[in-house]
């Protein structure tokens, strides 16, 4: 449970990037489905063989829809990637701070190698905890 909470301290921290995270994310979901609608509709409209410029309109609207749900979906994966890796950079430097102290007696038990190894591993599996589970 105590690790949970240094977990949970470790987001708190980022809450900028973590809440503009879940902003753009929630920006992307909206401007698909207008974007759905939209080309939709432009279909739609088109197969009635309406004048050039009423299509113009719509074309235009699909087009930048497409545009913003790109950015959209830039900024939700630049922002939550940046957050995740602060946070896990933050979290391997305190564990290493709390595991100089003990350096002498665990080598003595563990090789250096196989303890990187575990180290790493259980660290980088936070990194899908947090881009898989807890964002979306």
């Amino acid at each position: 449970m105590i690790h949970l909470k240094y977990v949970l301290k470790e987001i708190v921290t980022e809450k900028k990037d973590i809440f503009l995270s879940v902003l753009f994310g929630y920006l992307a979901g909206m401007t698909a489905i207008v974007l759905f609608g939209a080309s939709g509709y432009l279909v739609s409209k088109a197969a009635l063989a309406p004048p050039l410029y009423t299509l113009a309109f719509l074309i235009a609207g699909v087009k930048l829809m497409g545009f913003f749900r790109a950015l959209s979906r830039y900024g939700e994966r630049y922002f939550s990637h940046r957050a995740t890796f602060t946070m896990l950079s933050n979290i391997r430097a305190s564990f290493f701070q709390k595991l100089d102290p003990l350096a002498p007696r665990i080598f003595q038990k563990y090789r250096g190698g196989d303890l990187l190894a575990r180290i790493v591993g259980d660290v980088e599996s936070l990194q899908n905890f947090f881009l898989r589970v807890l964002y979306p």
